[in-house]
């Protein structure tokens, strides 16, 4: 499932900071909860060490979704996000810009995305890369769609440090070993969720925007 343009500008809520845009979804989220349940066992902040966890499988399981989900209902543990975009590396570097602008501003600022050019810059990943290996805090950084491996290597810009979380999505089952993570397959729902899913689905079909029925009449 794919997800949905990104918002506008950062949320800072509380002791919560998103680094970086982070996508949003308008879609239900239905099924998945084994899964989620074991990428809350595999990162559980409570653990010691960096904990790193790999979702892999076919384009199209609904990956992405996955590791947003986890986001949206484990916010709460983490004290800073950081959602990186690694589909190209043009994306990545964005990503990382935008985090790099919301440190130097030391997480005070609710400055558009659009209000500063975004740079692409290198340095900008090695500077969150920095800042996340040095600030003893429980943040987490989400690396979605790692499928492009002859592109760049995202490792480099992977903190190395003994605190902190990292959740990565790739259609490369092989990316796991390569950055030392624990992986679960994301394969083809159940069919109980994918009868939920297809029924919500009808039901926005069926249904203008100003909630008219489209769909059968009755005779």
């Amino acid at each position: 499932m794919n997800a949905c343009p990104l918002r506008l500008s950062r949320n800072i809520r509380g002791d919560y900071v998103e680094l970086s845009d982070c996508p949003i979804s308008r879609s239900k989220f239905f099924g998945r909860t084994s899964e989620l349940d074991q990428v809350s066992k595999i990162l559980d902040p409570a653990h010691k060490g960096q904990k790193r966890c790999l979702l892999w499988g076919l384009p199209g399981f609904g990956k992405t979704r996955m590791a947003l989900r986890y986001e949206e209902l484990s916010r709460s543990l983490y004290e800073a996000v950081i959602w990186v975009d690694a589909s190209t590396q043009e994306s990545a570097l964005e990503s990382f810009s935008q985090a790099a602008a919301s440190i130097r501003a030391k997480l005070t600022s609710h400055v558009s995305s659009s209000s500063s050019p975004v740079t692409r810059d290198r340095e900008d990943a090695f500077t969150v890369k920095r800042w996340l290996e040095r600030q003893s805090m429980n943040w987490l950084m989400i690396v979605d769609s790692i499928d492009e491996l002859e592109e760049f290597d995202a490792r480099q810009f992977l903190p190395k440090c003994s605190h902190g979380a990292i959740l990565a999505t790739s259609s490369h089952a092989g990316l796991a070993k390569a950055w030392d993570m624990q992986s679960i397959e994301i394969s083809e729902i159940d069919k109980v969720s994918g009868t939920e899913l297809l029924l919500d689905w009808i039901d926005v079909q069926c249904h203008s925007p100003e909630g008219k029925w489209y769909g059968p009449t009755n005779p």
